[in-house]
Order: structure tokens, then sequence, then C-alpha cells
């Protein structure tokens, strides 16, 4: 009974791909009616395929749960995440398949009901920085570079601005520029056109 499943299945994919890619190539020929009814005849393989992705994410967590059982510990998260990538992907392949959508709230509750990992310590012993951890851009340097830098990613480009975060070792914001000799600071960054700088660039950095 198994192999006349499994040749049926096959049967299901080759046929799905002889329609895919004759729907392609009608597409191609601008025969665009006729395109249309070889991918819905090649998308009707979905449930089959779904089946798979759900029988698959099965296979990778009912292992891990009955050594959970067993033994104690947590399965490993890389495997909980990739089951559940399996039963999420085949209730988008069959929206209809009501033992993927069970699939996908088991898991969920389980993962909800699982000892969460404490937050990794940093080398120095302590909580990462709330700030560090909250923030998409970091720029080192608030001199004119790292200032046009910020500037140009919250102003030109559209950046959050809390989520973009200056930082500067000197006493405050370019405070490397001005120790530059003086006959050095009409040298800036190329951000002239900024308006921010009020200087001149002859040789840009």
């Amino acid at each position: 009974m198994a192999k006349k499943r499994r040749g049926t299945g096959d049967q299901q994919l080759a046929s799905a791909e002889e329609h895919a890619v004759k729907s392609e190539s009608l597409f191609e020929a601008k025969q665009y009616a006729d395109a249309a009814l070889e991918a819905e005849k090649a998308l009707q393989c979905l449930p089959l395929m779904a089946r798979s992705s759900l029988t698959r994410g099965r296979a990778l967590l009912y292992p891990a749960l009955s050594k959970m059982v067993q033994e104690g510990g947590l399965p490993p998260a890389g495997l909980l995440e990739e089951a559940g990538r399996h039963f999420t992907l085949a209730v988008r392949l069959d929206p209809e398949c009501e033992e993927a959508k069970g699939e996908v709230d088991s898991l969920q509750k389980l993962l909800s009901d699982l000892p969460q990992d404490p937050a990794p310590a940093s080398a120095a012993g302590k909580e990462p920085s709330g700030a560090a951890a909250a923030v998409d851009v970091i720029i080192v340097g608030a001199g004119a570079a790292g200032v046009g830098c910020a500037l140009m990613l919250t102003k030109t480009f559209g950046l959050d601005a809390s989520r973009v975060l200056l930082i500067e070792r000197g006493e405050g914001v370019g405070d490397t520029f001005r120790r530059w000799p003086a006959e050095m600071r009409f040298i800036s960054p190329s951000f002239n056109n900024q308006g921010w700088t009020n200087s001149f660039d002859l040789n840009p950095v």
C-alpha cells in the first residue's frame, strides 16, 4: 500500500512539474489564458507538498519530545524552530490542513510552557546594555564624518533617529576635529550639500 501511495505521489509531482514548465512556456509566448490554466494544474500538488512538510516537521519533533520525556532536558532550540517552519509551511501550502494547524498550535503552547534560558551575560559579567540592543546602527565617532553619517541615515534615508546610536570617546561632539591644526579645519567630509558644516571641501575625507 505504501509503495502504491509513493508511486501516486511521484506521478503527481512529475505531472505538476510538467504543467509548471508548460505554463512558463505559454507565458513567454504571451498565451496568458492557457498559461494560467497550466499553472493552476501545477498548483494542485500543493496539498501533497503540505503533507510532506508536515511529515518532516513531525519526524524532527517527535523523537526530541520522546527524549525530553524519558531523559529530561530541553530539545535543541534550532530543532524546534525548524519543525515550526515546516508546520507553518504546510499551513501556507494547504490552508485547509487541520493537522498542520494543530501542530502549529501545539508547538506554540509547548514553547510557551518551556522554561526560558537566561539571557547571556556580557564579558564583564553584566547584562548587555538595553540601549545597544535596541538600535539598528551604531556609529563610532561623533566627528564631522560620524555626525554627517547619522544625519544622512535619519534625514535622507529615513531611519528612526531613536534607533541610530552615535558614540564619541572624547568630551564632546567633534572633539578630535577640534584638535586638528587650525590650517586643516577647512577640510571636512563630503556632507557640505547638507548645509551643516559651514565649510567648503578642498580635500574630501
